[in-house]
């Protein structure tokens, strides 16, 4: 059984990503097996399932959110996310 599944998205935003070649074979071979008919669907699974099991993202998280109630500041983002659309593999 695959460890993502893919799932409608709620509120979409736009990335461009570029990865290695071999990389996305393995993709394109993993989105076959798990029933994946979309890369956008593969990719936010798998974003997902990562921020979900990374245990240190998730203290930092909470860590981040007890700075902003105790009235520290945020640091603005130096740069905007990047917004293209990802690149279809060769037959999905």
């Amino acid at each position: 059984m695959a460890l993502i599944q893919p799932q409608k998205r709620k509120e979409p935003a736009k990335y461009r990503i570029e990865i290695d070649g071999e990389v996305g074979t393995e993709i394109a071979s993993y989105q076959e097996y798990a029933g994946f008919d979309d890369n956008s669907l593969f990719f936010e699974a798998a974003a997902k399932h990562v921020l979900e099991k990374d245990k240190g993202f998730a203290k930092w998280k909470k860590d981040k959110k007890k700075e902003n109630k105790s009235g520290a500041e945020s640091v603005p983002r130096s740069e905007p996310p990047v917004t293209a659309a990802v690149p279809a593999q060769a037959g999905l």
